[in-house]
């Protein structure tokens, strides 16, 4: 349906505090976890941003795991020295125990255990399989700077990613060119393109709305993304009334806004033609 700047306007009248929110409180106590990232992952964070936010704690996310590595490789080294024989198997083991007592999260991709999505399949297949790699040169310099070998995880794991446990996100329908999510906490929509960027944003349940309807909300946000993604974008302000998930007063703002809108850009396409041309 392209932009929807109209959402904006929708997102300033809602009565979500992203303060309040789990993911908001988890993204401030955790932070400082994003510090080694510093400089390769160019995300301005906002308390008012919740896709952000998302994206800020699957990082969180994904060092805390590599902090479970990273502390494993080193409490392992001692006793390497005392083995001979069956070393990788050694700190593989050892790794996968420390992993499964922190309930570490992950998701699959192509039959391979997900750990550490600021990095390649490939290179997540070292971390699991040849951990024994991560104390040789040069991949002693990955164990040491985390962004020597970051990769833009949201491009290239996408939809797995955002619908893994690295997220609270809800998936609800996928099309060609992008993906509805929806985040309970939240209490918004997301429509994530095929790069992994956030399209739009569409928050539900504004301040107008007397009462908030949780009764089979899956169910009712299910349908209001398949009339979004009907490409008609009135037919689509009219479900979010419908379903219950806006008021009608805030289903009216919308509707006379693009009302507005589908004014100006049929003066913008007609301008500078003559009258042959417009009829």
């Amino acid at each position: 349906m392209g932009k929807m700047p109209l959402f904006s306007f929708l997102n300033k009248k809602t009565l979500n505090k992203y303060e309040k929110t789990e993911e908001y409180q988890f993204y401030m106590k955790n932070k400082e976890y994003l510090l080694p990232l510093n400089f390769h992952y160019h995300l301005v964070f906002s308390e008012n941003n919740a896709f952000k936010i998302i994206q800020a704690n699957i990082l969180i996310k994904a060092m805390m795991n590599k902090e479970i590595y990273d502390e494993t490789l080193k409490s392992s080294q001692d006793e390497l020295l005392t083995i001979i024989d069956g070393r990788n198997e050694y700190l593989k083991n050892k790794i996968w125990k420390a992993l499964d007592e922190n309930q570490a999260i992950y998701f699959e991709k192509d039959a391979t255990r997900i750990y550490l999505p600021i990095y390649s399949r490939a290179m997540n297949l070292i971390y699991n399989d040849d951990p024994i790699k991560l104390l040789e040169y040069p991949y002693t310099e990955i164990v040491k700077d985390a962004r020597s070998s970051c990769i833009d995880l949201f491009d290239l794991y996408n939809y797995d990613l955002y619908a893994s446990a690295f997220t609270h996100l809800i998936k609800i329908k996928e099309d060609k060119t992008s993906c509805a999510f929806y985040h309970p906490d939240f209490e918004t929509i997301f429509i994530i393109n095929d790069q992994g960027r956030l399209d739009i944003a569409i928050p539900l349940f504004d301040k107008y709305l007397k009462e908030r309807d949780h009764h089979l909300l899956m169910k009712r946000v299910a349908n209001v993304v398949d009339d979004f993604y009907s490409n008609e974008r009135k037919k689509f302000v009219r479900s979010l009334r419908d379903n219950g998930l806006i008021s009608s007063k805030m289903c009216s703002i919308l509707l006379r806004k693009e009302s507005i809108r589908s004014i100006r850009r049929t003066k913008v396409a007609l301008k500078g033609k003559s009258i042959d041309e417009i009829l």
